[in-house]
Order: structure tokens, then C-alpha cells, then sequence
């Protein structure tokens, strides 16, 4: 447990240097061996995908590398599984489980999400047992799985791409004004101010 939190310290703090690549890598790889691979917690999974996607990101040449990549390979794997059992599961005519439909759509998800796992001959030679012709479907199932991807997107402004379009602030310290005039900001004390000046003596006088 010392070595896992030394880990999360290091992609916490010193994200961008090379010993953060190791721990995440190595983070990834403590996730995974928690993980049953059929009966496991999704959630090891999917902190074990999320240091790997990040480390490849980062990272172009890193002594890890090679090692982060075939990781994120077994993970599709795993999750490729788990979909192609599902469909086999529901595709059981002997059992009262027997949904072609469901077992399509889980076999269409793995084509869409996991077309370079070790699953996906098995994916489509079961597809056409199902369905030989299976392809206009799928190509409208995709379809739809892409519009509603395309409407979560977040759409980010100019400013997060172009950097000659966001403002310049004045660091702390580097300059002894302010981004903006004290008196167009309204920050004016109210005991500053001539009126209430005025107020204030005239309560002093009353009291006296």
C-alpha cells in the first residue's frame, strides 16, 4: 500500500516527468492484478485504462512504453470478453435468457469499440450465424452510436486551441497594479467615501 500512494504522489505532484510515467504504468499494473478478469470490479479496469491512456498520451519515448501499450491491449481484451460472452450468454435458445437482439447489439459494440482485439473474428462469425446479413444493421447502429457520441462532445472555446487568442494576466508579483482599476472594480472601503464619511462623524457626534 506504501508503494501505491508513493505512486498516486508521483502522478499527482510530478506528473510530467519520467518517474510519474513508471508509477503509472506501475499503478496500472497493481489495478490489474486485483482484477478476477470475468468477475472482476469494473472500476480496476477503468483506472487501470485511465494511467495507461494517459501515459501514451504523454508520453512519445518513454522506457515504458512498449509495456504500457500491451497492457492497454489486454485490457480491450478483457472488456472485448466480457461483451462476447454477454452475446453468447443471450444468444441461448435453451435457456430463458434468449435474446438475439441483445446479443447482436453487444456483438456490434465490440466491432465499434474493440476492432483490434483477439475477439473480433469470433464477434462477427457469431453475427452471422445471427444474422447473415447483418451489415445494414450494423452500419445504422454505428451510426446512431456516432450521433450520440458527437452530441456529448464538449465543445471547448477558441482560446483552449489558439493560444494567441487567450488574455494576458499579470502574475502575482510581477506587477504592483492591478488587472483592473481599484475604482472599476467598486472595492472602494465604505468608510473611504466622502458621504459616508460624514455618516460616520455624525454618529460620533450623536454618541457624544
Amino acid at each position: 500500500e506504501e508503494a501505491v500512494q508513493s505512486y498516486r504522489t508521483l502522478v499527482k505532484r510530478y506528473r510530467t516527468t519520467q518517474e510519474a510515467g513508471y508509477a503509472r504504468v506501475n499503478l496500472a499494473q497493481y489495478y490489474l492484478n486485483l482484477l478476477d478478469k470475468i468477475e472482476g470490479d469494473q472500476r480496476l479496469i477503468d483506472e487501470a485504462k485511465s494511467q495507461l491512456i494517459l501515459f501514451t498520451q504523454q508520453f512519445t519515448s518513454h522506457a515504458m512504453l512498449s509495456e504500457a501499450k500491451r497492457r492497454l491491449k489486454q485490457i480491450y481484451n478483457i472488456e472485448a470478453e466480457r461483451l462476447y460472452l454477454l452475446a453468447v450468454f443471450y444468444n441461448r435458445k435453451e435457456t430463458p435468457h434468449y435474446r438475439p437482439a441483445a446479443s447482436k447489439r453487444y456483438l456490434y459494440k465490440l466491432l465499434i469499440n474493440y476492432g483490434d482485439s483477439d475477439f473480433i473474428n469470433q464477434a462477427k462469425q457469431l453475427l452471422s450465424t445471427l444474422d447473415p446479413e447483418y451489415q445494414g444493421e450494423f452500419k445504422r447502429f454505428k451510426e446512431e452510436q456516432d450521433r450520440k457520441i458527437e452530441a456529448t462532445k464538449i465543445v471547448l472555446p477558441p482560446e483552449a486551441t489558439n493560444k494567441s487568442l487567450r488574455k494576458i494576466l499579470i502574475k502575482q508579483g510581477d506587477s504592483d497594479k492591478f488587472l483592473l482599476p481599484v475604482k472599476d472594480l467598486d472595492l472602494t472601503p465604505i468608510e473611504n467615501t466622502k458621504e459616508d464619511k460624514k455618516k460616520l462623524e455624525g454618529k460620533k457626534d450623536d454618541q457624544k
